[in-house]
């Protein structure tokens, strides 16, 4: 069975890390804070806020680690499913999701896109 779809529209909780796995492909892990607002009356207020565990693989974890800092308000489209481990002997899981695209939320900000091109066999050209 495939994994659910979601889009998360939030802001980046942290500066984001690329990291480096055993086969060489570019990893990263990061949250995204999203806040519900509701009104009361003539005013807006806070309605609670919702962290997503989000993970980016290869060329887009590249490039949003190069284009995205904490803060940002950013659009996640991915896929998510349920993590599961085992730490000090007891069950563990939580709700995660596997990016498949990730941008600014041009709401709030601007770019100046960059195009780039891959020679790697092993990748999509856009």
């Amino acid at each position: 069975m495939a994994a659910p779809q979601i889009t998360i529209v939030g802001n980046l909780t942290g500066d984001p890390e690329l990291r480096i796995g055993g086969s060489g492909t570019g990893w990263v892990s990061f949250t995204v804070a999203s806040t519900q607002w509701k009104r009361n009356g003539d005013a807006w207020e806070e309605a609670g806020t919702s962290f997503y565990d989000v993970k980016a693989f290869k060329n887009l974890a590249e490039n949003f680690t190069e284009s995205l800092q904490k803060g940002d308000k950013v659009i996640v489209l991915g896929k998510i499913a349920q993590e599961s481990w085992e730490k000090d002997g007891e069950k563990r899981s939580k709700m995660a999701v596997t990016a498949d695209e990730i941008g600014p939320a041009l709401s709030k900000s601007a770019v100046d896109v960059q195009r780039i091109s891959y020679t790697r066999a092993d990748e999509e050209p856009f």
